[in-house]
C-alpha cells in the first residue's frame, strides 16, 4: 500500500487494524489460522528503485511458518510475477500525481517575511527574506556572499506577519539555487501545521 503523508505511528496503527480484522475474519468463518507479515518503510516518490527493491525482497523471501505450497494464481492469472510487473507503473503513476500536486502547491503564497538560517559549516546565523511559502516548501533570498550546495540541510526560522506573530522553526533541504534565491523543501514536515495552514488560507 502506498500511504501519502503517513509516518511510522500511522503505519503501526494500520498494521494493528489489519491484523485484528484478519484474526476476527478467521475466527468468525472458522478458517485455519494464517500469519500476516507486514513491514513499513518511509520513502519519497523519488526513490522508486527502493520501492521495487523492498517489494521484490519481500516477495522473494517471505517469512516461513512451515511447509507451504507455492502461491496460487488468482482467477485472473495474476501471480507474484504479475504483481511485480504491475508495481512500477503504479508507482510511476503515483509519482506523476505527486509531482503535479507539488507543482500546483509548491508556492501557495507570495510573502515578505524576515528570518534567518544557521549556516551548516560556520553555524552562523544568516538573515533571509522569505518570498514564497507553502505547506511543503519555501523560497527565500540570502546575501550573495553565502555558499550553499544543493541538498544542504538548513535549520531555518522566520516569523509570520499574522496577529500571533507565529514563529516557524523547521529543518529544510535546499533544492534549487538561482543567484541569491533559494528554493527549499521542509524536511519531514508534520502532517499539519495549524499556524502555517491558517496563514496560507488567509
Amino acid at each position: 500500500m502506498l500511504l501519502p503523508l503517513t509516518y511510522s505511528d500511522g503505519c503501526d496503527t494500520i498494521t494493528a487494524r489489519i491484523e485484528s480484522a484478519v484474526s476476527t475474519a478467521m475466527a468468525e468463518n472458522k478458517l485455519p489460522e494464517i500469519t500476516v507479515n507486514m513491514v513499513h518503510q518511509t520513502l519519497s516518490s523519488k526513490e522508486i528503485d527502493s520501492y521495487k527493491t523492498l517489494v521484490l525482497n519481500a516477495l522473494e523471501n517471505p517469512a516461513k511458518t512451515g511447509d507451504q505450497d507455492p502461491p496460487a494464481e488468482t482467477e485472473h492469472g495474476a501471480g507474484v510475477a504479475d504483481m511485480t510487473e504491475r508495481l512500477q507503473p503504479m508507482v510511476e503513476a503515483e509519482e506523476k500525481k505527486e509531482a503535479a500536486a507539488n507543482a500546483a502547491t509548491r508556492f501557495g503564497k507570495s510573502v515578505s517575511l524576515n528570518g534567518f538560517y544557521v549556516h551548516p559549516k560556520t553555524r552562523n546565523s544568516v538573515p533571509i527574506k522569505v518570498k514564497q511559502l507553502s505547506m511543503q516548501a519555501l523560497g527565500f533570498t540570502i546575501p550573495t556572499s553565502q555558499s550553499l550546495g544543493i541538498d544542504a540541510f538548513l535549520d531555518i526560522q522566520f516569523v509570520l506577519d499574522n496577529i500571533k506573530r507565529s514563529v516557524i522553526k523547521r529543518q529544510v533541504i535546499v533544492r534549487e539555487i538561482t543567484a541569491d534565491h533559494i528554493r527549499a523543501e521542509f524536511y519531514n514536515p508534520p502532517p499539519y501545521d495549524s499556524d502555517l495552514g491558517f496563514y496560507l488560507l488567509n
